[in-house]
Protein backbone atom coordinates (compact mmCIF):
# COMPACT_ATOMS: atom_id res chain seq x y z
CA UNK A 1 0.00 0.00 0.00
CA UNK A 2 1.31 3.42 -1.26
CA UNK A 3 1.74 6.41 1.88
CA UNK A 4 -1.04 8.98 -0.07
CA UNK A 5 1.10 11.46 2.57
CA UNK A 6 4.18 10.46 0.07
CA UNK A 7 2.13 10.84 -2.87
CA UNK A 8 1.19 14.06 -2.72
CA UNK A 9 4.37 16.12 -3.08
CA UNK A 10 5.21 14.11 -5.85
CA UNK A 11 1.62 15.03 -7.72
CA UNK A 12 1.98 18.50 -6.51
CA UNK A 13 5.36 18.92 -8.35
CA UNK A 14 4.66 17.62 -11.25
CA UNK A 15 1.61 19.71 -11.87
CA UNK A 16 4.81 22.41 -11.33
CA UNK A 17 6.90 20.64 -13.95
CA UNK A 18 4.16 20.73 -16.26
CA UNK A 19 2.93 24.25 -15.46
CA UNK A 20 6.10 25.35 -16.02
CA UNK A 21 6.52 23.61 -19.66
CA UNK A 22 3.47 24.91 -20.65
CA UNK A 23 4.26 28.54 -20.15
CA UNK A 24 7.59 28.17 -21.68
CA UNK A 25 5.96 26.67 -24.87
CA UNK A 26 3.97 29.52 -24.59
CA UNK A 27 6.70 31.88 -24.38
CA UNK A 28 9.06 31.23 -27.46
CA UNK A 29 5.87 30.28 -29.06
CA UNK A 30 4.86 34.01 -28.53
CA UNK A 31 7.88 34.62 -30.36
CA UNK A 32 7.86 32.43 -33.65
CA UNK A 33 4.64 34.75 -34.91
CA UNK A 34 4.59 37.55 -37.88
CA UNK A 35 6.80 40.45 -36.29
CA UNK A 36 6.22 44.29 -37.54
CA UNK A 37 8.38 45.34 -40.31
CA UNK A 38 11.49 47.20 -39.02
CA UNK A 39 11.64 50.91 -39.03
CA UNK A 40 14.61 52.31 -41.01
CA UNK A 41 17.00 54.60 -40.06
CA UNK A 42 16.90 58.38 -40.51
CA UNK A 43 17.35 59.61 -43.64
CA UNK A 44 16.61 56.04 -45.49
CA UNK A 45 14.95 55.93 -48.41
CA UNK A 46 11.46 54.48 -48.54
CA UNK A 47 11.42 51.50 -51.22
CA UNK A 48 8.47 49.28 -51.28
CA UNK A 49 8.84 46.64 -53.93
CA UNK A 50 5.45 45.54 -54.04
CA UNK A 51 4.39 48.76 -54.88
CA UNK A 52 6.79 50.14 -57.06
CA UNK A 53 7.17 53.23 -54.97
CA UNK A 54 10.78 54.35 -53.54
CA UNK A 55 11.33 58.01 -52.34
CA UNK A 56 13.86 59.88 -49.86
CA UNK A 57 12.16 61.14 -46.75
CA UNK A 58 13.63 64.27 -45.06
CA UNK A 59 17.43 63.30 -44.03
CA UNK A 60 16.74 64.16 -40.80
CA UNK A 61 13.55 62.18 -39.58
CA UNK A 62 12.42 59.05 -38.19
CA UNK A 63 10.69 56.47 -39.35
CA UNK A 64 7.56 56.16 -36.96
CA UNK A 65 5.36 54.00 -38.50
CA UNK A 66 5.69 51.42 -41.07
CA UNK A 67 3.48 48.51 -42.88
CA UNK A 68 5.23 45.48 -44.51
CA UNK A 69 4.41 45.18 -48.20
CA UNK A 70 -0.16 45.28 -48.08
CA UNK A 71 -0.84 43.80 -51.23
CA UNK A 72 -4.15 43.10 -53.28
CA UNK A 73 -6.71 45.56 -54.05
CA UNK A 74 -6.88 48.62 -51.67
CA UNK A 75 -10.72 49.82 -51.82
CA UNK A 76 -10.21 51.95 -48.57
CA UNK A 77 -7.43 53.93 -47.66
CA UNK A 78 -4.41 51.80 -46.16
CA UNK A 79 -1.19 53.13 -44.27
CA UNK A 80 2.15 52.53 -45.80
CA UNK A 81 5.10 54.49 -43.72
CA UNK A 82 4.97 57.92 -41.61
CA UNK A 83 7.73 60.05 -40.80
CA UNK A 84 8.39 62.59 -37.73
CA UNK A 85 10.84 65.63 -37.08
CA UNK A 86 11.05 67.93 -34.22
CA UNK A 87 11.45 71.83 -35.35
CA UNK A 88 11.93 74.64 -33.52
CA UNK A 89 8.06 75.23 -33.66
CA UNK A 90 6.73 71.93 -33.01
CA UNK A 91 6.99 68.47 -34.68
CA UNK A 92 6.21 67.92 -38.37
CA UNK A 93 5.07 64.74 -39.73
CA UNK A 94 4.78 62.90 -43.11
CA UNK A 95 2.64 60.11 -43.88
CA UNK A 96 2.24 58.21 -47.15
CA UNK A 97 -1.44 56.49 -47.40
CA UNK A 98 -3.07 54.50 -50.55
CA UNK A 99 -6.52 53.95 -52.44
CA UNK A 100 -7.35 52.46 -55.66
CA UNK A 101 -10.13 54.47 -56.81
CA UNK A 102 -11.31 54.62 -60.58
CA UNK A 103 -9.37 56.18 -63.06
CA UNK A 104 -11.85 58.67 -64.14
CA UNK A 105 -11.74 60.05 -60.57
CA UNK A 106 -10.05 63.18 -61.20
CA UNK A 107 -7.74 64.30 -58.21
CA UNK A 108 -8.45 67.77 -57.54
CA UNK A 109 -12.18 66.79 -56.99
CA UNK A 110 -11.41 64.21 -54.81
CA UNK A 111 -9.02 66.64 -52.79
CA UNK A 112 -11.55 69.36 -52.60
CA UNK A 113 -14.15 66.58 -50.53
CA UNK A 114 -11.67 65.01 -48.55
CA UNK A 115 -11.34 65.26 -44.88
CA UNK A 116 -8.41 66.67 -43.09
CA UNK A 117 -9.75 65.41 -39.79
CA UNK A 118 -11.07 67.09 -37.42
CA UNK A 119 -9.51 70.64 -36.52
CA UNK A 120 -8.58 71.69 -39.77
CA UNK A 121 -10.04 74.83 -41.53
CA UNK A 122 -11.74 75.19 -45.09
CA UNK A 123 -8.96 73.78 -47.82
CA UNK A 124 -6.83 75.90 -49.89
CA UNK A 125 -7.25 76.29 -53.60
CA UNK A 126 -6.21 72.67 -55.02
CA UNK A 127 -3.48 72.99 -57.43
CA UNK A 128 -2.88 70.77 -60.06
CA UNK A 129 0.63 69.58 -60.82
CA UNK A 130 2.74 66.66 -61.81
CA UNK A 131 4.76 64.48 -59.90
CA UNK A 132 7.58 62.72 -62.46
CA UNK A 133 5.20 62.50 -64.68
CA UNK A 134 2.47 61.36 -63.24
CA UNK A 135 -0.73 63.28 -62.32
CA UNK A 136 -0.77 64.93 -58.75
CA UNK A 137 -2.51 67.52 -57.08
CA UNK A 138 -2.45 69.96 -53.88
CA UNK A 139 -4.42 71.19 -51.18
CA UNK A 140 -3.28 72.42 -47.70
CA UNK A 141 -5.49 73.26 -44.44
CA UNK A 142 -4.78 75.42 -41.24
CA UNK A 143 -5.56 74.26 -37.81
CA UNK A 144 -4.27 73.61 -34.94
CA UNK A 145 -1.84 70.62 -33.70
CA UNK A 146 0.13 70.13 -30.35
CA UNK A 147 -1.67 73.52 -29.95
CA UNK A 148 0.49 75.24 -32.03
CA UNK A 149 -1.05 76.49 -35.76
CA UNK A 150 -0.43 74.36 -37.83
CA UNK A 151 -0.63 73.10 -41.70
CA UNK A 152 -2.07 70.27 -43.34
CA UNK A 153 -0.71 69.92 -47.11
CA UNK A 154 -1.71 66.84 -48.88
CA UNK A 155 -0.33 66.06 -52.00
CA UNK A 156 -2.37 62.74 -53.86
CA UNK A 157 -0.68 61.35 -57.02
CA UNK A 158 -2.22 58.92 -59.36
CA UNK A 159 -0.54 55.74 -60.66
CA UNK A 160 -3.25 53.93 -62.66
CA UNK A 161 -5.77 52.92 -60.34
CA UNK A 162 -4.06 53.08 -57.24
CA UNK A 163 -3.93 56.96 -55.79
CA UNK A 164 -1.01 57.89 -52.95
CA UNK A 165 -1.44 60.63 -50.18
CA UNK A 166 1.50 62.70 -48.72
CA UNK A 167 0.21 64.21 -45.99
CA UNK A 168 2.42 66.52 -44.49
CA UNK A 169 1.66 68.28 -41.19
CA UNK A 170 3.79 70.90 -39.56
CA UNK A 171 4.06 74.36 -37.81
CA UNK A 172 2.82 77.20 -39.30
CA UNK A 173 5.76 79.29 -38.20
CA UNK A 174 8.23 76.87 -40.35
CA UNK A 175 8.17 76.76 -43.94
CA UNK A 176 11.79 74.50 -43.97
CA UNK A 177 9.10 71.69 -42.76
CA UNK A 178 6.55 71.96 -46.08
CA UNK A 179 10.14 72.66 -48.32
CA UNK A 180 11.21 69.24 -47.31
CA UNK A 181 8.31 67.54 -47.20
CA UNK A 182 7.72 68.39 -50.84
CA UNK A 183 11.22 67.74 -51.77
CA UNK A 184 10.30 64.06 -50.86
CA UNK A 185 7.38 63.97 -52.90
CA UNK A 186 9.71 65.10 -55.70
CA UNK A 187 12.18 62.48 -55.02
CA UNK A 188 9.62 59.82 -56.13
CA UNK A 189 10.97 57.21 -58.43
CA UNK A 190 8.25 54.14 -59.56
CA UNK A 191 9.30 50.84 -60.46
CA UNK A 192 8.06 49.05 -63.49
CA UNK A 193 7.61 52.50 -65.87
CA UNK A 194 5.30 54.43 -63.78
Amino acid sequence: MVDQRLARPQGAWLRHVTAAAGLMTLLVGAGCGPRPPALQAAGAAYENAHEGLTFRPPAAWRQRGLVADPGGPAPSERFLVKYKHDFRGGPAFLSVTMVDLPEGTTLDKLLARRSPGSGWGPPSRVETLQVRGRPAARVAYNGRQNDQPSVREVVAVRRDRRVYFFTGTFPRSDPQAREQIRQAVGSIVWEGGG
